[in-house]
């Protein structure tokens, strides 16, 4: 009788350390699973670069085409630009953008002509770029644009 709730105990012991086992196991393969979905949405992913010397040549230079790249209008002081969208940029390819400076006070509907070059513009702006990936995932980066230094300081890059 007692050699048999001993074998019981060691028995209920053994499942429980399995079980345990079992779960530990599980949630490491989970962790794996997640890695490997992380690798694959980047080997996916499109990722957008700027070049920045009065034009703004945007390179993607990521392993996908990213699709429907806007950025949102930049207001200025006197001015807002707003920027033309591009469809799609293909891996290892490179555009330049056009946009159009609006005055703050200039009616709806007035006609402007695109351009590619800012001039001199003083001081720095915030750039946002939104663009997705055959997926239909979205992303955005963001930059500051030093124009008089005519540089480029990489804020963040992430999926929304």
């Amino acid at each position: 009788m007692f050699l048999e709730q001993w074998l019981d105990v060691i028995q209920t012991v053994a499942l429980a350390i399995t079980l345990g086992v079992l779960i530990k196991y599980t949630l490491e393969t989970k962790k794996l699973r997640e890695a490997t979905v992380k690798q694959n949405e980047l080997g996916l992913r499109p990722c957008i670069t700027i070049n920045y010397k009065y034009k703004f040549l945007f390179k993607n230079i990521g392993h996908s085409p990213a699709l429907n790249i806007t950025i949102d209008e930049v207001e200025k002081e006197k001015f807002i630009f707003r920027f033309k969208k591009i469809n799609l940029l293909e891996p290892n390819d490179f555009t330049l953008t056009e946009f159009i400076q609006v005055g703050k006070r200039d009616p709806k509907g007035s006609k402007y002509e695109w351009k590619y070059d800012f001039g001199r513009i003083d001081n720095e702006f915030t750039l946002t770029i939104r663009y997705e990936n055959i997926e239909s995932k979205h992303y955005y980066s963001k930059v500051i644009v030093y124009p008089l230094a005519e540089k480029i300081k990489f804020l963040e890059t992430r999926r929304f």
